[in-house]
């Protein structure tokens, strides 16, 4: 099955909400690793407990855990997306990838039972997550087409490339005030796709919002087109009998949450 990490370099352009739509528009049952060595976000947007989560995961991993585990780790998102969440605190979120990154990271490429999106936060050099990124099929570098975070970006696709990774590329936010083509040309490295900005209906999938309107959205069609794009690029067919892909744009509230009982 796939692994996809997503992870940005500067600023915030917007890698948890791709992630984010990219797991809820996967064309087969896919899982949302937050990997972001800065800590989560998740279980606190979204009102969840704090377990299960990321250090069951990577303990269980560590001892060979079966596939199926992916599953008793995570946690429904707004919408059903299953996410395993990562603790809040960076320091304890970057000891765990730190310990376990690698191993996460090929035994989440070796999964039969889901596809995995990983976010990874920033991809800098000396991530934690880094240790993920081997085993990706394919590593999104979000950014936004300003030269003071086009650079950057681009340098570190460039070491990522050198690395062997697998496919590496940029996902623009927006086409201004450059566009993927031109990009491409001058800076030397692939733009893997271009994702509309629209902060209204990012905001909303962040803090809660009309369904319908964000279906309807820029931001929402653009990432399906991307992820259709994607997932034929990756191989990735939709299995006869799988159930529709998870809804990445629910409104917080509008299903249960999996509150711990005592965590506030």
């Amino acid at each position: 099955m796939a692994l996809v990490c997503v992870g940005s370099v500067r600023a915030a352009p917007g890698a948890t909400t791709l992630a984010l739509c990219v797991g809820g528009s996967w064309p087969r049952p896919a899982a949302l690793l937050e990997a972001d060595p800065a800590g989560g976000v998740l279980a606190t947007r979204y009102q969840l407990g704090r377990t299960p989560g990321l250090a069951d995961l990577a303990a269980m991993v560590e001892n060979h855990a079966a596939p199926a585990v992916i599953w008793n780790t995570a946690q429904a998102l707004p919408g059903g997306l299953a996410a395993v969440v990562a603790p809040e605190s960076g320091d304890i979120a970057a000891g765990i990838l730190n310990d376990v990154a690698r191993p996460l990271g090929q035994w989440c490429a070796r999964l039969g039972e889901a596809d995995v999106i990983a976010d990874c936060g920033r991809v800098g050099a000396g991530s934690p997550a880094l240790g993920l990124l081997p085993a990706a099929d394919v590593v999104l570098v979000v950014v936004r087409p300003r030269v003071e975070e086009l650079y950057p970006a681009a340098h570190r696709v460039r070491n990522l490339i050198q690395g062997r990774m697998a496919t590496v590329g940029l996902v623009l936010v927006g086409s201004r005030p450059y566009g993927p083509k031109e990009i491409s040309a001058q800076l030397g490295v692939p733009v893997l796709g271009v994702i509309e900005d629209d902060p209204r209906a990012a905001a909303a999938i962040r803090d809660g919002g009309s369904a319908r309107v964000l279906r309807r959205s820029a931001l929402v069609r653009s990432v399906q087109s991307f992820v259709d794009d994607l997932a034929a690029d990756l191989g990735v067919e939709t299995p006869a009998e799988a159930p529709p892909p998870a809804d990445p744009v629910e409104p917080v509230g509008a299903l249960p949450h999996s509150r711990e009982e005592g965590v506030g």
